[in-house]
């Protein structure tokens, strides 16, 4: 009786252990395939031209916080199965080291970072991201799973690769049309002048058309169906050469995949990625012909291909240190922005700037000659680096390392196709598609960020159509050539990182968490054949289990909460119709995130527009004068709260004559300067400034001061790149500028001749 009764609570056990592992499975999964399809951000901010136009609004950061719970979530269930009868064994898979490094070096660059905020929304979700290739490591248990992983990921691309068609032949037409229609009235509501680079720049960028799907940059996307195409390739490769294939027909199904992935790549016009995917396909057929040689000589591969890679970035940077820039203007661009970043990890090489804020701290060190305002360095060594310190690169380093260090490595039994799972969940598959198209098209419909239910409609059903598609043509028959198939996995990988030296596809979380998803599950076919070797055994994993809860409860409690609260009052405070009650709202989100400067600069701006209209100017420009000074105590780095702050002094100045607003107007305007140095408007503001105090006090000297930043703005925008032409100053502008310049230089001669 007792027996039974013990029997009875085991199997219960082992059965609840069986649903929290599959729950655990169905949340990665379905985060895998929702990332590619929806636009993420780290920060509170929202665009001036999406404000404008009103259709869409941006992500929120509490969208990417939230999917780093459910990551952390995932692993406490997993953790929970074990402790319910599924224990198995830890199966390693070479990231630990890495991902421990980084886990602490983006810790430490937290504390030291300007933007506080950024900086610790950055790190978690990238470690969490990371910590998903661990975890599929731990659950593609089975033949069948690593065939579900690769559905979903190649499902994701593949609707993707619909919205670049879509993009280009309907959508981009489109919006021209109507962007011409309402072109006054969109920068109006800006106001933006139609002659501004940001017009020239915006128009520029649209008129090249570049498809960039669901994500925020064409590049990314790039990135992403380059690598989802090399993968496909291999899976249809892998059809064809399987020791027992089912006819060359099966293959046909991956190839119109692989074949989608690359129209859409083209039409991303990715220079970089399109490359990188022609040598990646190389690699993937010389993986395929001369595959009994290199499974055999692996390991000596892997040496030389580490070899390789060092001296590749040996030959980059002694050719760039050499000529003093790399061939073609692209890769011109990508070495001034490295050795802008050289100069900026020297300054800190300990802790970084800290995710999120490369871009506060870029102005200082680029040089006129290099025009572009860029948020990342476009290479994932520079940026582990400059964002972690020197540690941080050191881990990326380890990280790569490991994990090609264990996909090289032969496995422990070489007849990988023999592995069958008894629990395979390769023929639930049907239940499982239902299943995943829910768990992410659901969330990615409340994600899409708009009103519009015609626009939600049709955004939703033509990328679920396609992903349905994809997702059946992969899962419809059982796949072989696992080796084949983990070659051309591991080739994707490395095109992915190869390209991203000269990208930033590893920032952003949609590739990134395909990346490492990826990587998972080469790692898992690696570790397949260990599982049909030895019986899983039982594993005490309470206590990892309570570990797990208490980080995701600090996440949850720590950080979403406090930005969920302030971005809900943030976006209130946009909605709102007067602006008392915006500032209300304002304040009211600033209290409940200490660490984002966001609300604290947008009530700043609102009060400043508000003084140019309101009864009590002075009162409404001291209101945002103390709100922008705060935004400055948690944001140290952001230029445009000081030009806005020098702005609502300078307005106060005039109103109220007082010698301390003039010299907090030059103060704030000489912080902007020693931010941007190289920038023309920076020194034409604070000689602005100065001229006024001059003018005002009758002092020579500060209008000869002033003189001087009019002829250093004219002196840098002449030093521009001749090709440039977006960026530079008008001859409208530049003839004001000398007209004030010599303005300011008669009245100081006509001072100092007053003088006795």
């Amino acid at each position: 009786m007792r027996t039974d009764q013990h029997h009875h609570r085991g199997s219960n056990a082992t059965a609840a252990g069986w649903w929290l592992e599959r729950v655990s499975l169905l949340v990665v999964l379905a985060i895998v395939g929702l990332r590619p399809l929806i636009a993420e951000q780290y920060g509170s901010g929202e665009s001036t031209l999406t404000q404008a136009i009103g259709l869409v609004h941006d992500p929120s950061p509490v969208t990417t916080l939230a999917i780093d719970a459910a990551i952390l979530a995932a692993w406490v269930l997993w953790f929970a199965a074990q402790a319910r009868g599924r224990g198995r064994a830890y199966r390693p898979t070479g990231a630990e080291w890495g991902l421990a490094v980084i886990a602490v070096t983006a810790a430490v660059s937290c504390l030291a970072a300007g933007n506080k905020r950024l900086a610790v929304n950055g790190a978690v979700d990238w470690v969490c991201c990371g910590s998903l290739l661990p975890l599929l490591v731990q659950q593609l248990t089975t033949r069948g799973r690593v065939q579900l992983a690769l559905c979903v990921i190649l499902a994701s691309a593949a609707a993707q690769a619909v919205e670049c068609v879509h993009q280009r032949f309907w959508v981009f037409p489109e919006t021209e049309a109507m962007y011409a229609a309402e072109r006054d009235a969109i920068w109006g509501r800006q106001g933006i002048a139609l002659d501004s680079p940001e017009v020239a720049m915006y128009e520029a960028r649209m008129g090249s058309r570049e498809a960039n799907g669901y994500l925020s940059h064409s590049n990314i996307a790039g990135a992403h169906l380059m690598t989802a195409m090399i993968v496909a390739a291999g899976l249809a490769i892998a059809v064809l050469c399987a020791p027992n294939p089912v006819g060359g027909g099966a293959s046909i199904g991956p190839w119109m995949v692989a074949g989608l992935l690359a129209v859409g790549l083209v039409l991303t016009r990715g220079r970089g990625a399109e490359v990188a995917g022609a040598i990646g396909l190389a690699a993937l057929i010389a993986r395929v012909r001369w595959r009994g040689w290199i499974d055999t000589h692996a390991e000596w591969m892997w040496r030389v291909g580490w070899l390789m890679a060092g001296v590749g970035i040996v030959a980059v940077i002694g050719y760039g240190g050499w000529s003093g820039t790399l061939p073609g203007r692209s890769l011109d661009f990508r070495w001034k922005y490295w050795t802008a970043s050289a100069a900026m990890i020297a300054d800190r090489p300990l802790t970084g700037v800290g995710g999120g804020n490369f871009g506060r701290h870029y102005l200082r060190y680029k040089g006129v000659d290099s025009p572009e305002e860029v948020q990342n360095p476009h290479n994932f060594l520079v940026t582990a680096a400059s964002d972690w310190g020197i540690g941080g690169a050191i881990g990326v380093v380890l990280l790569v390392c490991g994990v090609s260090r264990l996909i090289a490595h032969p496995p422990v039994n070489r007849d990988v196709e023999a592995v069958i799972a008894s629990d395979d969940d390769g023929r639930a598959w049907p239940w499982w598609g239902v299943a995943l198209a829910v768990a992410v098209f659901g969330p990615r419909t409340a994600l899409l960020g708009s009103d519009d239910s015609n626009y939600i409609y049709f955004a939703t059903v033509v990328p679920l159509l396609a992903w349905v598609g994809a997702f059946i043509v992969v899962a419809r028959r059982p796949i072989g050539g696992l080796k084949i198939i983990a070659g051309g996995i591991a080739i994707a990988l490395a095109t992915f990182l190869l390209q991203d030296t000269i990208n930033f596809a590893s920032l952003v979380p949609g590739t990134l968490a395909t990346a490492f998803a990826l990587a998972g599950v080469v790692a898992a076919i690696r570790h397949l054949p260990k599982n049909a070797a030895a019986q899983p055994r039982e594993m005490s994993s309470a206590g990892s289990a309570c570990v797990a809860l208490g980080i995701l409860a600090t996440v949850v409690f720590g950080i979403v909460r406090p930005v969920y609260h302030s971005h809900r009052s943030m976006s209130a405070a946009r909605r709102a119709t007067s602006w008392t009650q915006a500032v209300a709202l304002y304040d009211e989100a600033a209290s409940a995130d200490g660490l984002d400067s966001r609300p604290l600069y947008e009530c700043g701006r609102l009060l400043q527009a508000t003084a140019l209209t309101s009864s009590d100017p002075v009162g409404a420009l001291d209101g945002a004068i103390e709100r922008l000074a705060n935004a400055i105590d948690r944001d140290p780095e952001n230029l445009a709260i000081y030009a806005s702050i020098s702005r609502c002094q300078l307005i106060r100045a005039n109103q109220t004559g007082s010698s301390d607003d003039y010299s907090a107007a030059i103060e704030s305007g000489e912080r902007a300067v020693a931010l941007y140095p190289t920038d023309p408007a920076q020194h034409v503001w604070l000689g602005e400034c100065l001229a006024a105090e001059g003018s005002a006090r009758q002092n020579a000297a500060t209008l000869r001061r002033a003189a001087d930043e009019y002829r250093e703005a004219l002196r840098l925008d002449a030093a521009r790149p001749a090709w440039e032409v977006i960026r530079r100053l008008t001859g409208a502008q530049r003839q004001a500028i000398a007209d004030q310049c010599g303005q300011v230089e008669r009245d100081a001669e006509a001072i100092r001749g007053r003088s006795p």
